[in-house]
C-alpha cells in the first residue's frame, strides 16, 4: 500500500496578499474551490492508498485539521514540526511514523503543486512502485516545455527501462542560456520534489549520510505525543536537527536512487503569474476571480474578494483585493512581492502575518471592525466546543448569538444560556467563557469596548508564565516593566500566572532589562522576566526571560517548549494549594552602586553630557547616578532631553538605530556645546554615543575602546567579539595583550562563550555590550560611565579618541538586501573568493580575510535576506570598491 506524505510548510510570501504566514497559500482556494493541501490529496484518489501523513507546522494545525474535516478526510497522523527543519527531517518524521507501524511506500507530495491530469499522475506512480518495493528511491521529474530559470533540474543518466533512468545529477536553478540548453538537449527533467520510496529505504539511506538528522528525528519521535488530533514532537530533540533538504541531503549522494518523467501539466504554484498560466482566460487572455468589470483590459490577472474591482486600459497586471490590502503590480515583477512583505514585516504591520480571520481549537474569529476604544468580530465555534477562558481588567464586551445555542460560562461558575439573537454584557475584569450547545456550528458577534490593547494579551502572558513556572520550577521570580502602555497590565498578569503556580514574586517596579538580570543574581532568585518591546513600535509589547544566575533561554529547546506549553494551556503546577506571595522590593541602590564599580568617581573631569532617554525607562537611572554624582561633587553636567517616561513615546520610539531618531540628540550637543551625547533604546540595554559635534559613532568602534579599558586593568584577558567587522577589535585586544575569541552573532551565543571562556568583555557592532561581572549580561548603563572616564582621563575629545580607530578600519555599515535564494547565493560567493582568501569562517554566515580587506555575508533567520559587511585595512577607496565588486557578484547570480 502507498501512504501519502503531504509536506505542508511554507509561507508563500509571493502570493501575498492571499498567503499570509499563519495563513499560507496551501491552505487557500487558488485554482478552484479546494485549497492547494486539498487538492494535493485527492490527486491520489485512482491509487490504493492509506490515510495520509500531514507533515505541517505546529502553527497551522488548526487550518490542517479543518481542511481535511472538510473533505471528511481521517489522516494517519498530522505531525507538528515546532520549527521548519526543510525537507530531509520532515520527510524522515513521517518515515519513522511509518515502519513503525508497517513499512510500507510512501508518497511524498508538495502541498503547493496543481497537477491538472489525476489520472496520468496516478498511472505513471503506479508504473514505478516496483522500483521502489525493491528499496529504490524514486524521484519524478517534470519533462520542461520551456527554458525556465525558476526551477532546479535533473540530468537523466543511463535508461533502466522506458520509463525510469538512473540519475546523472542535480542542478541548480540556472540562468536563461543554460536553461534552454537544457530544454534543447530532452535529457533534463524539472526537479518537482515528488517522491515514491519505502520507509525503511529513505532511513536507511539517511543514516548513511545524515546521521545527525536520523538521530534528532529518532529522538523527537521517541518523545512524541498525542495532542487532540496532533501528534506533537520531543521539542528540545527537534529543535537540534540539523536544516537540510532531501535533495543535498540524500538525494545527491545515494547511489539508489532512480528518476521517472511526468510528461503532463505540472506548476509549482509559487508566484501571481504562474496562477495566471494555470487559470482559464477570456478572449483578451485575462483570467479573474470574484468580482470584476474589465474595459479595454488584457493580459491580467484579477482577483476580488470582497470589492468589486473594475478596470480601463489595464494590460498586464496582477490586482489582487482582500480585506485589508490591496496589490497592483505589474505581471512581469510578480518575484518582488516578497519585497513588500519584507518591509511590512520590518515595519511591524501586521499584514504581512495573518488574514483578518484567525483559527483556534475551538473554530474561528474573523475582526469585522476596529476603531479607537471598540473591536467587533464574528465568532465561530465548531459543534461542542470551547473557547478559552479570557479575562481583561480594560475590556468590556457585548456577545450577540446569530445562529446557535451559546453556554457562557461567568466568574463563581455562572452560567448562562444564549439563543439566537439574544445578547449579555460582560463587564471588564470578568473571567468568562463561550461554549457550543448544539451539534451545528455557533456564530457569534463580539463586540469589545475599552482602551485599544491587543484583546488576549493579559491571558497570553500569565499562560506564558505558569508554562515558565511549570518548565522551570522556580522559587522566587523578578518581574520589572518598561514604560509602554500596556506594561503595568501585561506585568500584572505574569504576577497572577506566577502566583498562582506556587512562585514567589519579588516586582522592582518600572525598570529596563538589565536592572532585572541585576536583581535576579543579586537577590538569589530562580529566574526574572522584564516587559518591555525595547525599541520596536508603541503598540507593541513582550517579555525577557532569564534563568537563575540571569542566564538567557535558548530559542531551542527552551522557549520553544515554554511556548507549546503555554498553548496546551494545561498546568500542573495550577493544582497547588499554597498560592505564591508577593512583594514590591526597589533594587535600584545596589545596582547603581555596581554601575558605579566599574569607574573612579575621582577622575572624572568637568564634562558636559547630553543625555537622551528617549521617553523611555533610562530616565530615573539616569537621575539615580545624578544624584550619587552631585552627593560626591562629581563636575558632570547633564543636558537631559526626552527625559520622562511616557509611553506615548512622543518624540517618536526610542531606536537610535534609525536615522530619524538621531537628530535630537545630535542637536542638543550643538547647541549646549556638550563634550558627547549617549542615547537609550527603550529598555536601555543598549546606548549609542555622539561625539562633540553630534556626529553619531558606530558601536563597532565602542567595541574597541571597552575592550582597550578592560585590557588595561586585565592584559591577559580574553574579550569576546562577533564575526561581522572585527579587525579593528582584534588588532586593540592583540596590542593591549589580550586573547580575541569570535562567537556567533545574538546574546544567547555571546553570553554563552563569555562564560564557557570566563571572558570580561564581549561586544557586538550591533550596541550590545556584555560583562562578566554584571551576570555576563549586556548593560546599557556600564559602557557610557566607562567612555566618560576615558574622555576625563585622557583629556582628550571623542571625537580623536575614535576617529583615528575609524581611518585605520574603514567599514561599509551593514548592508541589507533580498534575494530569492540567500542560501545559493552565498555558496556563490564563497565559489568566486574562496580560493584567493587567506581565512575562510563558517561561524556566522562566511567570513572571508584577504591581506587589506575582509567581509562577512550572512542570512538573516527570519527573512530571504543576506546581510553584508566589509572592512579594510586604511583604505576607503578599497572599500568602496570591494563592496561594489561584492555587490555586482551577488546581483549576477
Amino acid at each position: 500500500m502507498i501512504i501519502p506524505v503531504v509536506i505542508a510548510g511554507g509561507s508563500g510570501t509571493r502570493l501575498w496578499p492571499l498567503s499570509r504566514r499563519l495563513y499560507p497559500k496551501q491552505f487557500i482556494p487558488l485554482i478552484d474551490n479546494t485549497t492547494m493541501l486539498q487538492n494535493t490529496i485527492s490527486m491520489v484518489n485512482g491509487l490504493a492508498c492509506k490515510p495520509p501523513i500531514i507533515v505541517c507546522n505546529q502553527a497551522h494545525r488548526f487550518i490542517v485539521a479543518e481542511q481535511l474535516r472538510q473533505q471528511c478526510i481521517e489522516p494517519d497522523a498530522i505531525i507538528l514540526e515546532p520549527i521548519s527543519r526543510n525537507t530531509a527531517p520532515a520527510i524522515a518524521l513521517a518515515a519513522l511514523h511509518a515502519v513503525n507501524n508497517t513499512d510500507d511506500l510512501l508518497l511524498v507530495l508538495p502541498a503547493d503543486h496543481l497537477i491538472k491530469n489525476a489520472a496520468k499522475f496516478c498511472e505513471i506512480i503506479q508504473s514505478v512502485t516496483k522500483y521502489a518495493k525493491q528499496g529504490k528511491l524514486i524521484t519524478f521529474g517534470i519533462v520542461p516545455n520551456k527554458a525556465e530559470t525558476g526551477y532546479g533540474y535533473i540530468k537523466q543518466g543511463k535508461k533502466v527501462t522506458q520509463n525510469i533512468f538512473n540519475i546523472e545529477s542535480f542542478i541548480e536553478k540556472p540562468n536563461l542560456t543554460l536553461a534552454k540548453k537544457f530544454l534543447a538537449s530532452g535529457k533534463y527533467l524539472w526537479n518537482s520534489g515528488i517522491f515514491l520510496m519505502q520507509a525503511s529505504s529513505y532511513l536507511a539511506e539517511l543514516a548513511k549520510y545524515q546521521p545527525d538528522i536520523l538521530a534528532c528525528c529518532t529522538q523527537a519521535m521517541r518523545g512524541a505525543y498525542a495532542d487532540l488530533d496532533f501528534l506533537r514532537l520531543d521539542v528540545t530533540a527537534f529543535c537540534k536537527c540539523p536544516q537540510d533538504s532531501i535533495d543535498y541531503a540524500v538525494m545527491e549522494h545515494t547511489n539508489n536512487a532512480l528518476v521517472a518523467p511526468m510528461d503532463l501539466s505540472w506548476q509549482d504554484i509559487g508566484s501571481w503569474s504562474s496562477i495566471w498560466e494555470v487559470s482559464d482566460k477570456d478572449k483578451t487572455n485575462n483570467a479573474v476571480c470574484g468580482k470584476v468589470l474589465l474595459e479595454d483590459t488584457k493580459n491580467s490577472y484579477i482577483y476580488a474578494q470582497n470589492k468589486l474591482i473594475a478596470t480601463v486600459g489595464v494590460d498586464n497586471m496582477i490586482i489582487i483585493e482582500t480585506a485589508d490590502a490591496i496589490l497592483v503590480m505589474h505581471k512581469d515583477k510578480d518575484q518582488q512581492v516578497k519585497n513588500i512583505v519584507n518591509k511590512l514585516q520590518n515595519n511591524k504591520e501586521n499584514s504581512y502575518l495573518q488574514h483578518q480571520k484567525t483559527y483556534q481549537p475551538w473554530g474561528n474569529h474573523y475582526s469585522l471592525v476596529k476603531g479607537e476604544g471598540f473591536q467587533v468580530r464574528l465568532l465561530t465555534l465548531k459543534p461542542y466546543e470551547k473557547t478559552a477562558t479570557q479575562c481583561n481588567q480594560k475590556l468590556a464586551k457585548n456577545l450577540l448569538v446569530v445562529t446557535g445555542t451559546a453556554i457562557i460560562h461567568l466568574d463563581n461558575n455562572k452560567t448562562i444560556y444564549l439563543q439566537t439573537n439574544k445578547s449579555i454584557h460582560i463587564l471588564a475584569n470578568t473571567a468568562n467563557a463561550i461554549e457550543n450547545y448544539e451539534a451545528t456550528p455557533l456564530k457569534i458577534i463580539e463586540i469589545f469596548c475599552g482602551d485599544d490593547i491587543e484583546l488576549q494579551d493579559t491571558i497570553r502572558l500569565k499562560e506564558i508564565a505558569q508554562a515558565f513556572a511549570e518548565y522551570l520550577q522556580p522559587k522566587i521570580v523578578i518581574v520589572g516593566a518598561d514604560v509602554r502602555l500596556s506594561s503595568a497590565e501585561l506585568k500584572q498578569a505574569v504576577t497572577n500566572g506566577l502566583i498562582a503556580s506556587g512562585v514567589d514574586v519579588i516586582d522592582i517596579g518600572t525598570t529596563g532589562s538589565e536592572q532585572v538580570y541585576f536583581a535576579t543574581k543579586n537577590l538569589n532568585a530562580d529566574g526574572g522576566i522584564e516587559i518591555t518591546a525595547s525599541h520596536n513600535p508603541i503598540n507593541y509589547n513582550g517579555m525577557k526571560l532569564v534563568t537563575k544566575d540571569a542566564k538567557p533561554i535558548n530559542a531551542n529547546p527552551d522557549l520553544l517548549a515554554i511556548k507549546q506549553l503555554a498553548e496546551q494551556n494545561k498546568f500542573i503546577l495550577n493544582t497547588v494549594k499554597k498560592l505564591g506571595i508577593y512583594k514590591q522590593q526597589t533594587n535600584l541602590v545596589a545596582y547603581v552602586d555596581h554601575l558605579l564599580s566599574y569607574i573612579s568617581l575621582a577622575k572624572l573631569t568637568p564634562i558636559k553630557l547630553v543625555v537622551n532617554a528617549g521617553n523611555g525607562a533610562a530616565g530615573h537611572v539616569i537621575d539615580a547616578i545624578e544624584k550619587r554624582f552631585k552627593q560626591q561633587h562629581v563636575p558632570v553636567e547633564f543636558i537631559k532631553i526626552n527625559h520622562q517616561p511616557d509611553g506615548m513615546f512622543p518624540n517618536g520610539i526610542p531606536n537610535p538605530l534609525l536615522l530619524e531618531n538621531r537628530a535630537d540628540t545630535a542637536n542638543a550637543v550643538m547647541k549646549h556645546k556638550a563634550d558627547m551625547g549617549i542615547a537609550w533604546d527603550g529598555d536601555f540595554d543598549r546606548c549609542f554615543f555622539f561625539d562633540e559635534t553630534g556626529n553619531y559613532i558606530e558601536s563597532y568602534y565602542i567595541v574597541g575602546l571597552l575592550a582597550k579599558y578592560f585590557l588595561q586593568q586585565q592584559p591577559n584577558a580574553k574579550i569576546i567579539h562577533d564575526p561581522r567587522l572585527q579587525w579593528n577589535t582584534i588588532d586593540i585586544i592583540k596590542a593591549y595583550g589580550g586573547k580575541p575569541i569570535m562567537a556567533k552573532t545574538g546574546h544567547v551565543f555571546i553570553k554563552q562563550r563569555m562564560r564557557q571562556e570566563n571572558a570580561i568583555y564581549g561586544g557586538e557592532m550591533s550596541g550590545h555590550h556584555y560583562f562578566r561581572d554584571f551576570c555576563y549580561c549586556d548593560s546599557g548603563m556600564i559602557p557610557w560611565l566607562i567612555v566618560l572616564q576615558l574622555v576625563c582621563a585622557t583629556n582628550k575629545k571623542l571625537s580623536t579618541i575614535i576617529n583615528n580607530r575609524i581611518n585605520a578600519h574603514p567599514v561599509s555599515g551593514e548592508i541589507n538586501f533580498e534575494l530569492a535564494e540567500p542560501k545559493t547565493a552565498i555558496k556563490n560567493i564563497l565559489t568566486v573568493y574562496q580560493n584567493t582568501a587567506l581565512v575562510v569562517d563558517n561561524t556566522d554566515g562566511i567570513s572571508l580575510e584577504f591581506n587589506d580587506w575582509r567581509f562577512n555575508l550572512r542570512m538573516s533567520n527570519t527573512e530571504p535576506l543576506v546581510r553584508l559587511n566589509v572592512e579594510t585595512r586604511s583604505n576607503k577607496d578599497m572599500l568602496k570598491a570591494k563592496t561594489k565588486e561584492l555587490l555586482e557578484v551577488l546581483a549576477s547570480k
